[in-house]
Parts: structure tokens; C-alpha cells; sequence
């Protein structure tokens, strides 16, 4: 079994249902773009990382993170510093209840 499917079996009924239905909006987002670094960014949230799993309370937030969101953000940061903020954000504890939404908040942290 690929390790990156292990944590998506794991996670209950539920939450799989919150991540397909993300996994559909983005699926939107990225028949309208050919942008690779997109694409990526796309695989890292839904487990392609370090940790190897989605990223659920980036997921479960508004605004998701469409291609004009995505070059917006890549215009004012680097992908590195994105990707660390990304893994501050799911790591802290009570984001859901502080944020609302995804884009926003990422942005907000990266000028941190």
C-alpha cells in the first residue's frame, strides 16, 4: 500500500467525506489551470508532504485556495515559506476557530 493513502484509510467516514468534497472543488480548480507549482501546491495539501497526509483544517476552511489565490500568493512568497506556514496552520490547535478563511489566513501568516 502507498504510504500516502495509509492516512486517508485511517481517518474516519466523516472527515473522508470532507476530503473528497475538497478533493472535487479542487479538481475544479485545476481543470482551469495548467500551472505546475499549482498543481503541486494541490498534491502537498491533499498528503503529497512531509507527514504524508491532507492537510484537514486547511481543508475544512472558506475560501479555498483557487489558481488566481494561489499566483497572488506566489507573487508576494516563495513556495518554501508557503509550505511552512501551510504546516504551522494545520499544527495549530485551535485555527478553526480563530479563522475562516483559508486564503486570508495563509496570506496573514505569510507576513509574519
Amino acid at each position: 500500500m502507498d504510504k500516502n493513502n495509509v492516512p486517508y484509510v485511517l481517518l474516519n467516514i466523516s472527515d473522508q467525506v470532507k476530503i473528497k468534497s475538497k478533493k472535487e472543488e479542487y479538481q475544479k480548480f485545476l481543470s482551469q489551470t495548467d500551472d505546475k507549482k499549482y498543481h503541486a501546491f494541490v498534491e502537498y495539501l491533499f498528503g503529497k508532504n512531509e507527514v504524508g497526509e491532507p492537510f484537514e483544517k486547511c481543508l475544512s476552511m472558506k475560501n479555498q485556495i483557487s489558481p488566481e489565490y494561489f499566483k497572488m500568493l506566489t507573487r508576494k512568497y516563495s513556495w518554501e515559506l508557503i509550505k511552512n506556514k501551510l504546516n504551522a496552520m494545520e499544527n495549530k490547535r485551535d485555527l478553526l476557530k480563530k479563522y475562516t478563511s483559508f486564503f486570508r489566513t495563509l496570506n496573514d501568516w505569510c507576513t509574519r
